[in-house]
């Protein structure tokens, strides 16, 4: 990959990431700040390309899916990192789906992980369906040829920012938020 493609994919994540942030915020899913851990982004560098097999085989046919899936996954290694890090860091990619796998992963993850409520369960759906909408769209906006691998690399961009949108929606949800603090 060249500079240039690289700077181009590293813009595409800042603004769709922007976007998603201003529409979660406007939402009330977020409090205007992309809430993240280095721990919770190494765990997605690391199971980024078992999920990449998963997704790619799933896009054209569930493309909102497969970017909730990601905001879901996001999720729950954010819950897990604040309940069990020393557990949960060392489990892979397969601990956040069940036997049905990939496919079910957000009726596995939503209440066997973050462990949620009827109610609580409503809004994480409500809010990945939102973000996975609000990304597609933003995807389908940007100007490459369709099937190229262009297209191919923005998609797995999109994703890699699914995970971390839900990554600081369940730290929000967990009421984790950046402050100043005066240390004298």
């Amino acid at each position: 990959m060249t500079t240039i493609d690289k700077a181009y994919f590293e813009e595409y994540s800042q603004r769709l990431t922007e976007h998603l942030l201003k529409a979660c915020t406007t939402a009330e899913l977020l409090g205007g700040t992309l809430l993240n851990s280095v721990d919770i982004d190494a765990k997605w560098d690391e199971m980024a390309p078992e999920y990449f097999g998963d997704a790619v085989k799933e896009f054209n046919a569930y493309p909102e899916f497969v970017l909730a899936a990601a905001g879901f996954l996001g999720m729950g290694v954010a819950h897990m990192w604040d309940k069990d890090w020393a557990t949960a860091s060392v489990q892979g990619y397969e601990f956040y789906h069940d036997d049905r796998g990939f496919d079910y992963m957000d009726e596995f993850i939503v209440p066997c992980i973050l462990e949620a409520d009827e109610a609580a369960a409503k809004r994480v759906n409500d809010a990945m369906k939102l973000c996975s909408a609000t990304a597609l769209s933003y995807l389908r906006h940007e100007a490459v040829e369709p099937g190229s691998i262009s297209s191919y690399k923005l998609v797995l961009a999109t994703i890699a920012v699914m995970f971390r949108i839900g990554e600081a929606l369940e730290l929000y949800r967990l009421g984790y938020k950046f402050e100043r603090v005066n240390l004298s």
